[in-house]
């Protein structure tokens, strides 16, 4: 009789095969993939539970010569349910919040924009939750009507304008530009936008000397979602394609094809009319690479990825189970979180490589594993085409290649190309969050002795910390990272506290070679400089219980100049600004 596997007997079969495969010389493990490593600490909703984790990681402290630091784990039963959200151990943050270290001759002074989930104000969600405060923390503003979190991905314009994502999941949806008073000004529909966006002035959305996103005119970057694959029994409008990249059915072949959601980016006009965009690019297109030019994403040629993917069990959010196959229940298979044109560079100025042409894109999908860089015209001497992958960092960074010399990135964030304005201009800046995150083999040659398929896992690659990384594109080596892999004494202040988040979360270069840094998971904000001093930290004061909407998806920083003294004038004190009365 055939086989149906299903999460249990999979993850049985894992755990009994796993001691008898390990015997093997090669499938010693890898510094890089078990550096700091607890199995238990993955989340959050998407991943595997927690007890499933813990069942994994007690089979490979049998199988595997390693520590796993295995103390301390967080309770599987602590109200959140078998398949909720499992909370890193790590995701605390101890002490006061508000204003917890401010150093003003080491800082590049201005305002912070914090992208959260919940604002000061009264009520259970609080007041508007883009906020923007100053150096010693007090709240300027709050923008009525901006969205918040991963899906208004808010980004602040020069005089007190904003962008974010509106009607959809945790904002998302339309992009909407608004005033300082919260007025629109301007609707961009139907893009289904999450996580990023960029307007025309500024490559990356965020302060640079030289650069301000224009905020009456100039074209957009979007990177939006669609839904893709045959499902008429749930009734759900999907758009028609014949790949599944997402195939159940090689696990279970009564089970109905599962749809994706599926990672678009569109670069629109300024009169975005639905139908009108200059450039479109899909995720699905280049899972297979589309051309002789283009490098795809790294999984079709790794058998143990194409078993983790076709096990279906990265849904984003809407439960892991083999049984839904419901409208909330699409495969996230790539998980895009940031778009940005490249900009102006050396290597494209001085050195002409055309993989590094300003208009070109970077993006990364956390999902992956992968960061990449996907051309925006046809090469002048037909090398690619436009839309094709030209670089790619990921998703294997064993040390046998060049991505090796990074060590092994995770479920990474907010990766761009710093601006030649600054310190760093031409290197790419990463937030390499760690947590769970990958397809593929948990141990290399790991095979089903059935089928002889290599085995393969959703996620696959764990740590329990994060690091921000600068990274030459041409050699991919390190040039500079901010890592605090182990707490020094009890005090959370600076670097004694365990920098880590395993979602959301971001870091930009300011003006001076600072770095401005958000640990998401903490609602933490950080500015540390070159030599690793943590000059500024907040934590907002509103939000006191943590978890999921105590975090702060992005924080960046402008500069004073952008908001002028006539949008914060309150001359008779009733607390309004006079420009909105």
């Amino acid at each position: 009789m055939k086989r149906k596997l299903s999460v249990t007997l999979s993850m049985f079969f894992l755990l009994t095969t796993a001691a008898f495969f390990v015997r093997a010389p090669e499938l010693q493990a890898n510094s890089f993939f078990w550096q700091g490593t607890d199995v238990s600490d993955s989340g959050p909703i998407g991943l595997i539970n927690y007890n499933k984790h813990k069942e994994i990681h007690d089979a490979l402290l049998k199988a595997l010569p390693v520590e796993l630091n295995a103390d301390n784990f967080p309770d599987p039963d602590s109200g959140m349910g078998d398949n909720g959200l499992t909370r890193m151990p790590t995701a605390v943050l101890a002490g006061e919040r508000g204003l917890r270290i401010n150093k003003p001759g080491k800082t590049w002074g201005g305002y912070t924009v914090l992208n959260a989930f919940v604002g000061p104000g009264p009520g259970f969600f609080g007041g508007p939750p883009v906020v923007l405060i100053d150096m010693d923390g007090n709240v300027v503003h709050q923008w009525s009507g901006s969205g918040g979190g991963f899906g208004g991905a808010a980004k602040m314009l020069k005089g007190g304008y904003i962008v974010s994502g509106e009607g959809g999941f945790f904002g998302g949806g339309d992009l909407v530009q608004r005033d300082w008073c919260g007025n629109v000004v301007k609707v961009f529909e139907g893009l289904n936008n999450h996580h990023d966006h960029q307007r025309e002035g500024s490559t990356d959305g965020y302060y640079y000397p030289g650069q301000a996103a224009f905020a009456d005119h100039g074209k957009s970057l979007s990177l939006g979602a669609v839904d893709v694959g045959p499902d008429a029994e749930a009734g759900v409008d999907l758009v028609e394609d014949t790949t599944y990249i997402v195939n159940v059915k090689r696990h279970d072949s009564s089970r109905p094809h599962r749809p994706i959601t599926d990672d678009v980016i569109r670069e629109i006009p300024w009169d975005w009319d639905g139908t009108n965009a200059l450039f479109e690019w899909n995720a699905r297109d280049h899972f297979i690479p589309a051309g002789p030019g283009d490098l795809g994403f790294g999984l079709a040629e790794d058998e143990a990825a194409k078993y983790a993917l076709d096990l279906g069990l990265n849904s984003g959010g809407a439960g892991n189970s083999w049984s839904n196959v419901g409208p909330g229940s699409r495969e996230d298979w790539s998980h895009g979180n940031s778009v940005a044109w490249l900009g102006n560079n050396k290597w494209y100025t001085k050195y002409k490589d055309e993989r590094f042409h300003p208009d070109n894109i970077i993006a990364d999908f956390r999902s992956l594993n992968v960061t990449v860089i996907i051309a925006r015209y046809d090469h002048p001497e037909g090398d690619w085409n436009a839309g094709d992958i030209v670089w790619r960092l990921g998703p294997n960074y064993g040390t046998d290649g060049e991505n090796g010399q990074v060590g092994q990135i995770i479920g990474q964030h907010m990766a761009y190309m710093i601006p030649d304005t600054v310190p760093g201009g031409g290197n790419i800046l990463i937030f390499d969050n760690g947590g769970g995150a990958g397809y593929g083999a948990l141990i290399e040659g790991l095979t089903d002795p059935d089928t002889g398929d290599k085995l393969g896992f959703w996620p696959n690659k764990y740590r329990n910390f994060s690091r921000v990384l600068e990274i030459n594109p041409i050699t991919k080596q390190i040039v500079w990272q901010y890592v605090q892999a182990k707490p020094t004494s009890g005090d959370a202040l600076g670097n004694n506290h365990l920098f880590y988040s395993n979602i959301m979360s971001g870091a930009q270069r300011l003006h001076n070679g600072n770095t401005l840094i958000t640990e998401a998971d903490t609602g933490r904000v950080f500015e540390v400089t070159m030599e690793k001093e943590v000059v500024w930290e907040y934590a907002p004061d509103w939000i006191s219980s943590g978890g999921f909407f105590g975090s702060i998806y992005r924080a960046y920083r402008v500069p004073y100049s952008w908001v002028s003294e006539k949008l914060l004038k309150d001359k008779n004190g009733d607390g309004s600004y006079d420009v909105c009365q």
